[in-house]
């Protein structure tokens, strides 16, 4: 299926929240405690965030959703400067995230490829994502051609997570990137 990829406006808050909430519990129901997912992760707070983000852009941020039948925010992607200490001139893909029923249809495949061919265009030449290790999904980003560069460990909520850091030290790579299994 094709989706139809723009930048997020203001008016797309809610609906990034949206998918941002329902992809975390999905994802994350055995991986993060249950309390915070139906407690603390909620799309009123999670709404604010990405207005937020979505008002005060720095400009080197960026968020893209993607919609179906051109109305609908079916996933979105944020991405910009690295943090990872590793690799400050990279670019680093903050988050991804689709609705469980968009999953599997190549949507995630083309925003990733939206943000690699934005990068190319910036003169930006590599990009990191830092990923939790038990996280399914995991395994879509060495799909699209990521090399595996560490193993990290954070806190979050009170635990220890471990997460696995994943580099396109070549952006061209993913922006021709072809899905694949395996």
């Amino acid at each position: 299926m094709a989706a139809t990829i723009r930048l997020a406006e203001q008016a797309d808050a809610l609906a990034i929240a949206r998918v941002h909430v329902d992809a975390w519990r999905d994802t994350y129901a055995n991986l993060l405690s249950s309390d915070y997912l139906a407690e603390k992760l909620n799309i009123g707070r999670t709404t604010a965030y990405w207005a937020r983000c979505l008002r005060q852009g720095s400009g080197l941020e960026q968020i893209y959703v993607a919609l179906i039948e051109q109305t609908e925010v079916v996933g979105f992607t944020a991405f910009g400067p690295s943090r990872e200490a590793m690799y400050p001139d990279d670019s680093e893909l903050y988050a991804i995230y689709l609705d469980v029923d968009a999953q599997g249809q190549g949507i995630g495949r083309q925003l990733c490829r939206t943000v690699a061919k934005h990068l190319i265009k910036i003169g930006a030449k590599s990009l990191c994502v830092e990923v939790l290790e038990g996280n399914p999904s995991r395994f879509f980003y060495e799909a699209l051609g990521a090399e595996r560069v560490a193993l990290k460990e954070h806190r979050f909520e009170g635990e220890l997570l471990a997460s696995v850091l994943y580099r396109w030290p070549d952006l061209k790579v993913l922006a021709s990137a072809k899905y694949h299994d395996g």
